[in-house]
């Protein structure tokens, strides 16, 4: 999706700032995963893990905001751990991330890594990307970039994704979350009463709609405290981004019968 705006410059809210480089890896062996995911990154260049924890069959952990697990794109080392991961355990897997760059890049991404049981078909033939064959593989890897701002098609980093969207809400999605959402929605509500029509408009359904761009006008315009707006969408913006949209796109990879999902799905 795609949203009208016009170009305004950003304001960083402090909310933005907190740590959101968060990861979790689905297994049936939790322990052994762990102490492999461990192993790994003491022997390979990763990015660093912290705070790891072992949650029933689900291991969580984050990079304390040093790099990401599963986009190369995005990764400050040689290798992605999501990738050794696959190379070295011979179990099926579900890997998971969703990260919150914190040095104003302007955007969120997820990526998703499934494994079904058995060693992976790594397709290697990179001499041209665009006719790679999908079935030389046997795992599934989806990433997605969530823009806060601008034009998607202007960015260059768009191709390192399967997905780029750029943030909105609806007017009546508003309505439907006006109690989560109560600074962002009494600035709507003020800026309406005071006939403010500098709405952008949604790409694919053509209605009027609230971008960050215009949370920060309005957030600026008809409250008494611009960040707390921008905290709402923010806190949105975190939980779109905390859902793997991507689900059911590894269908076609068979995984063991009753393997566990992903606890956020729970």
């Amino acid at each position: 999706m795609k949203c009208q705006v016009k170009p305004q410059k950003r304001i960083r809210s402090k909310y933005e700032c907190k740590l959101g480089f968060s990861a979790e890896v689905v297994t049936t062996e939790p322990e052994i995963v762990k102490e492999l995911i461990l192993q790994i990154v003491d022997e390979e260049d990763t990015t660093p893990v912290h705070s790891l924890e072992i949650k029933g069959t689900s291991i969580f952990f984050n990079s304390d905001g040093y790099g990401c697990f599963g986009l190369e794109s995005e990764n400050y080392n040689d290798s992605l751990l999501f990738q050794k991961l696959f190379q070295r355990y011979t179990g099926a897997l579900i890997c998971f991330e969703s990260v919150r760059p914190c040095q104003q890049q302007g955007y969120l991404f997820s990526s998703t890594w499934v494994k079904p049981e058995g060693e992976v078909h790594w397709n290697e033939d990179e001499s041209d990307e665009d006719d790679m064959n999908e079935e030389a593989q046997n795992y599934y890897n989806y990433s997605r970039v969530l823009w806060l701002e601008g034009d998607v098609s202007e960015f260059p980093y768009e191709r390192d994704f399967n997905a780029a969207d750029i943030w909105y809400i609806t007017f009546d999605s508003l309505e439907n979350n006006k109690e989560v959402m109560p600074n962002l929605y009494a600035a709507y509500l003020n800026a309406k009463a005071d006939g403010f029509d500098d709405w952008p408009i949604s790409w694919n359904d053509k209605e009027k709609v609230i971008s960050y761009e215009i949370a920060q006008q309005i957030g600026e315009m008809y409250s008494d405290n611009q960040d707390a707006v921008l905290e709402d969408c923010l806190e949105k913006i975190y939980k779109w981004n905390s859902y793997p949209i991507d689900i059911d796109g590894y269908d076609e990879f068979e995984l063991p019968k009753n393997f566990p999902t992903l606890l956020i799905l729970q």
